[in-house]
């Protein structure tokens, strides 16, 4: 797997198309329980005066515990999480990070490959936008990729 030529996979995230996406997918209400959401700051949910950044949260967390982090500019990063999805996304983070991250192939390079393993468009190759299912699909084929 690892001699797949990307050249003519041209694809470069922008952090503005994704967060535009997981705002259309959101759309400000909660997917699981449908209350408006809230931005807060990540050391108030996190319960850490270290932590920095801001969150969109559920209204009715903590009893609703999903959530997801906010870019400089105010988008999502991803979509609202709960306590599961938020930990497959960290499964299949720690996955595929490797593949870009040993510098074997670049981090577009990297999401172009997923995107092919995935069978989905580019613009819909984001970690912070996958179900459960779909980050499993992340590390069953990151497992397959050969770093020797």
């Amino acid at each position: 797997m690892s001699d797949t030529n990307f050249s003519d996979y041209d694809y470069d995230l922008d952090a503005d198309e994704i967060a535009a996406l997981a705002f259309e997918q959101t759309q400000r209400k909660c997917p699981y329980c449908g209350a408006p959401t809230r931005t807060r700051r990540a050391r108030d949910i996190y319960h850490n005066q270290n932590a920095r950044g801001k969150l969109l949260v559920c209204s009715r967390f903590p009893v609703c515990d999903s959530y997801v982090g906010i870019h400089a500019n105010g988008a999502p990063k991803g979509t609202l999480a709960d306590k599961p999805l938020r930990r497959a996304r960290m499964t299949a983070h720690a996955a595929f990070d490797p593949l870009w991250q040993s510098e074997r192939m670049s981090r577009s390079e990297a999401y172009a490959w997923l995107a092919k393993a995935l069978g989905l468009p580019p613009e819909r190759t984001h970690i912070g936008l996958f179900t459960t299912e779909q980050c499993a699909a992340v590390v069953q084929a990151c497992a397959l990729w050969d770093f020797a």
